[in-house]
């Protein structure tokens, strides 16, 4: 997602202070994310299956539409212009658990080729339901070595990413269960267009990488409402609830 907050977050692995307002309080399991507006106004529009998987998402920043596909194994998403025409196709590869480990990106540059202009392929590893390792492999043309990043956990935590650029260090409000208005949630939506519980799953809300410091505010039924990044405020989240 370029020229949104969010799309520092997420570039492959490499993404990146809670106000209590009842934010304790368990939220209700029978809301799903609708609708996502930035700090310019413009929405991202999510629509769901009736078992809660996600069926459209309207991303009227990139003036993008993404459709899903589902399989027993696995989870195509079509991402498609206004004029309707084919840019990118994923295909997320899933085991028994619902945990991805294979992701293979392809893009259409001019939109609409027949064939694709570029792709790359990306490789998960776990040990248990904890990510462990992740590589990434563009064409040899590109890029001809593997990118690959391991990973550290912490009390149910991701907590580094250690990659040929060194080691980044993720930070958590260990005081508020994870949900899905979780920053790091919603940009792994946005940019991948599966929630981040596909991948990592973590206990707690996620806060920041040291530089970036996320802040949370809650409803009265504990769902994130909006959400800030070093003191300016980038998304308001809405809901549909059952």
């Amino acid at each position: 997602m370029k020229n949104t907050v969010w799309a520092i977050v997420v570039l492959s692995l490499g993404f990146i202070a809670c106000k209590k307002e009842n934010g304790t309080k368990k939220t209700d399991a029978g809301c799903r994310i609708s609708k996502i507006i930035n700090e310019s106004g413009k929405e991202v529009l999510i629509t769901y299956n009736g078992d809660g998987s996600y069926r459209i998402i309207k991303d009227g920043i990139t003036n993008t539409t993404t459709s899903f596909d589902y399989t027993s194994g696995s989870v195509i998403a079509t991402t498609t212009n206004t004029g309707d025409k084919l840019i990118r196709k994923t295909t997320f590869a899933r085991n028994s658990q619902g945990l991805v480990y294979g992701m293979r990106r392809e893009y259409y540059d001019p939109p609409g080729r027949s064939a694709p202009s570029s792709w790359d392929n990306t490789v998960y590893e776990y040990n248990g339901i904890q990510l462990s390792k992740e590589t990434v492999v563009f064409p040899a043309s590109t890029h001809p070595t593997p990118i690959a990043s391991t990973i550290a956990w912490s009390d149910g935590n991701l907590v580094s990413v250690s990659g040929e650029t060194g080691v980044s260090f993720r930070e958590y409000h260990l005081d508020k269960p994870f949900q899905e208005g979780d920053y790091f949630n919603v940009a792994w939506t946005i940019n991948t267009g599966l929630p981040v519980s596909s991948i990592i799953r973590n206990k707690n809300l996620f806060k920041g990488d040291g530089s970036a410091l996320i802040d949370y505010n809650f409803d009265s039924d504990g769902k994130i409402t909006t959400v800030s990044v070093n003191g300016i405020k980038v998304y308001t989240l809405e809901y549909q609830c059952k």
